[in-house]
This record gives C-alpha cells, structure tokens and sequence, in this order.
C-alpha cells in the first residue's frame, strides 16, 4: 500500500511542477521592460510561489484522479 502513497505525492508534485512551469514562462514575454535583474527577481519570486500557492489544488485534483480511476494511475 506504500506504493499508492509515493504515488500520490510524485504525481501531484510532477503535475504542479509542470503547470508551474508553464505559467511562470508563459508569462515572460508578457513583463515590461524591467531590466535583467528585475527580471529576474519577478520570476524567481514567481517560480517560489506559484508551486507553493497550488500545491494542494493540484494535489486534490490528483486525488480524486486515483480514486476515480481505481488507483489505475
């Protein structure tokens, strides 16, 4: 049953890592002309909290995936 743990926090922590990603990068082209050091600070900030921020939505959304589909992940 140790296996059905692991996964669900290694599935929930790759999916919140992707979808962080992607918001966090998505949004670059979209900053004003800040200056590297800026930034860089806006997306460092960004990449600290955005997964921290959605951490336990995409872990519940995980979840209720697993238990949905049987724990056939």
């Amino acid at each position: 049953m140790s296996y059905v743990r692991e996964a669900v926090w290694l599935g929930s922590m790759d999916i919140n890592l992707t979808l962080s990603l992607l918001l966090v990068l998505g949004a670059v082209p979209f900053l004003p002309e800040l200056g590297l050091g800026r930034e860089l600070l806006v997306v460092g900030l960004a990449a600290m909290l955005v997964p921290a921020a959605m951490f336990r939505f995409v872990r519940g959304a995980w979840v209720a995936l697993l238990y949905l589909s049987g724990g056939v992940y």
